[in-house]
């Protein structure tokens, strides 16, 4: 029972920690002196306004001469077209934003170049915008386990030889954040000692040490389900011997804004695991 509280726990940080980062106060770019004086706010002035999640943390000033791009997806457009690129100034002041936060960003298309740079942006949240719902957009359906051959979960590792199958199945429901994901899907070994993701290798499911994406890119744009038996064809099986190490493993699946570092937990869309002992 220790161990289901302690997985418990594991789910718990990890929502917690994303929820913190949702709600991260983020003090906005001063807009231009005629915006502060009284001049046209600045969803008037921007040619573009996106939601805008940066895949990783954008410091508030680059300092030096070089303009930077800003790495991120866009979730919506709400004004204008979809820019090219997000360039941000040299030596130009904003306020910093996080990896997997959301983000309104204003934007003004460079004149004479294909990129627009932002002019104010705001958090994503129920005080600031009204275009919170976005942040509350249900979360991918995500459910991992291990059976016996015939369907009934397992919670302890069986060694009379029989053959455990572990699965994972993805929902997207049609009204998700409309950003691109990668898929990853794996075990946690005893302790924290060590992590393998699979890969669909030509020759069938392959683990790998680390963090490796089984799918990169899974457009979020399309309600759609995905169950790693179909992606392999048949479920992963594992036939535990006594010689593994004892002690709780972690079967997980996690989904990340594509591209993005897995173990950075504000970049996590959604995360399912289950335990399994071996004694």
């Amino acid at each position: 029972m220790r161990g289901y509280h302690w997985i418990t726990a594991v789910i718990a940080l990890a929502l917690a920690l994303t929820v913190q980062a949702q709600n991260l106060p983020v003090a906005p770019f001063i807009p231009p002196a005629a915006s502060i004086a009284g001049g046209p706010p600045p969803q008037e002035l921007a040619e573009s306004i996106v939601i805008f999640i940066p895949l990783e943390d954008i410091p508030a000033i680059y300092p030096g001469s070089e303009d930077r791009v800003i790495k991120g997806q866009i979730g919506r457009v709400e004004k204008g077209v979809a820019p090219t690129a997000i360039v941000k100034h040299a030596n130009t002041l904003t306020a910093p934003m996080a990896a997997g936060v959301p983000v309104t960003l204003f934007l003004i298309r460079q004149e004479g170049k294909d990129f627009h740079y932002p002019i104010y942006f705001s958090a994503l949240a129920p005080s600031v915008s009204e275009l919170s719902t976005l942040a509350l957009a249900p979360a991918p359906e995500i459910s991992v386990q291990v059976t016996t051959p015939v369907g009934a979960p397992v919670h302890a590792a069986r060694l009379n030889g029989m053959a455990h199958s572990l699965s994972a199945n993805i929902r997207i429901p049609a009204d998700a954040l409309k950003i691109q994901v990668d898929l990853y899907f794996g075990v946690i070994r005893p302790g924290g000692t060590g992590t393998t993701t699979w890969i669909n290798a030509a020759t069938g499911p392959a683990l790998q040490t680390g963090m490796s994406p089984l799918l990169k890119g899974i457009n979020m744009g399309t309600a759609a389900t995905i169950t790693t038996t179909e992606l392999f064809g048949h479920d992963v099986e594992h036939v535990f011997t006594g010689k593994e190490p004892a002690g709780m493993y972690l079967l997980f699946a996690l989904l990340v804004a594509a591209g993005a570092d897995p173990s950075n937990t504000k970049t996590w869309l959604g995360v399912d695991m289950t335990p399994l002992f071996v004694e």
